[in-house]
C-alpha cells in the first residue's frame, strides 16, 4: 500500500526526498562548522598561554606579561584599581 502510494504520486516523494537530504545536509553542516570554530577558538587561545593577560579600554589596548612577583601582586588584590 505504501509503495503504491510512491509509485502514484512520484513528484510529491521526489520533493520529499528532497526535503529530507536538504534538511540532514544542513543539520550536518551546521553542526560541523560549530565544531571546527569551537576547536579553532580553543587553540588560539591555548596559544596565548598562561601568563598573557590583555585589558582594554575604551580606544586602547594594553598587554601585561606576568611572571614571579608581578602575578603573586595581581592575584593578591583585593578589587581591580585603574592602571597608568
Amino acid at each position: 500500500m505504501a509503495l503504491d502510494s510512491v509509485k502514484t504520486s512520484r513528484l510529491r516523494s521526489l520533493l520529499t526526498m528532497f526535503g529530507v537530504i536538504i534538511g540532514v545536509s544542513s543539520v550536518v553542516t551546521i553542526v560541523g562548522l560549530g565544531d571546527g570554530l569551537r576547536a579553532q577558538v580553543s587553540q588560539q587561545i591555548t596559544k596565548l598561554g598562561t601568563n598573557l593577560i590583555i585589558i582594554q579600554t575604551v580606544g586602547e589596548m594594553k598587554r601585561l606579561t606576568l611572571s614571579g612577583q608581578g602575578f603573586t601582586t595581581l592575584t593578591n588584590r583585593q578589587r581591580s584599581e585603574p592602571m597608568s
